[in-house]
């Protein structure tokens, strides 16, 4: 069972990515499934509701931060009060988000959201060079985000040492 749903959230992830990279935009059906998907797969990895719901709060709280300190800055940087999913973030990048800080654990989440504006920045950026292309177009970022977390639940779905729902393999990692 949990194979199946594996191969579902990869199909979703991978759905995401090429429409957003086709046409800069997301089906809403989208989220609510990736959000079931994510949610049922910690559960039935034998996580309690408790456990998935603190975790998920915790990122949301992060997420919740992050989106505010983007607001307040571009609102001075305006001289007035700027809402920054016109025009700057769309509304499928921050839903992508809300989804996967409901299965991420806290410091995961925040690897995964960095490292994934890092590479989604640098991806672009080259793609806009290999195409020369001179017309500011908006970034992909759920559609590369969703690319890159695709990537990273592969390589925590084979590897025994990773785990994207759980922070322990990373502090061990720092504290090495």
């Amino acid at each position: 069972m949990i194979m199946v749903l594996q191969l579902c959230l990869m199909v979703v992830l991978g759905y995401i990515f090429l429409q957003d990279a086709r046409s800069r935009s997301i089906y809403l059906w989208c989220f609510p499934l990736l959000l079931t998907l994510f949610i049922v797969l910690r559960w039935l990895n034998n996580e309690s509701w408790m456990v998935i719901m603190a975790d998920g709060l915790k990122c949301l709280i992060f997420l919740t931060m992050q989106l505010g300190i983007l607001t307040i800055y571009f609102s001075a940087k305006n001289r007035r009060w700027t809402n920054i999913t016109r025009g700057i973030l769309g509304w499928g990048d921050v839903l992508f988000l809300i989804c996967t800080a409901c299965y991420l654990s806290l410091f995961n989440f925040v690897g995964f959201y960095l490292v994934s504006l890092f590479l989604s920045l640098i991806t672009w950026l080259s793609w806009q060079t290999i195409r020369k292309n001179t017309v500011a177009i908006k970034v992909p970022l759920a559609g590369l985000q969703a690319f890159f977390l695709l990537v990273f639940l592969i390589v925590d779905w084979l590897s025994p040492v990773v785990s994207l729902t759980q922070d322990d393999w990373i502090t061990r990692w720092i504290l090495i």
